[in-house]
């Protein structure tokens, strides 16, 4: 996350809460950088992870069928970059 943060990302957990913004939410969308975390389908993303995170979004489906999507139609992803955080 601190990487993330010095390249002027905000995080959002993909996490089942009770203070889970939507994703189509204007406040993230008038974010400038936003890196989006996925935890496993199984366990998810540890809660130090989910609260380190700038904001919460609970539609983890959505997000990746719209990914698998594009990705699938050949469209060009939106500037996403993969950085390799280790725990």
């Amino acid at each position: 996350m601190k990487t993330l943060r010095k390249l002027g990302f905000k995080t959002v957990a993909m996490a089942l809460r009770d203070d889970s913004f939507s994703i189509d939410d204007p406040q993230l969308h008038a974010e400038e950088k936003l890196a989006i975390i996925l935890g496993t389908e199984g366990d998810g993303l540890a809660a130090e992870t989910i609260a380190d995170c700038d904001y919460t979004v609970d539609e983890a489906k959505q997000v990746y069928a719209e990914l698998e999507d594009m990705i699938e139609n050949g469209t060009k992803l939106p500037q996403y970059r993969y950085i390799g955080l280790r725990k």
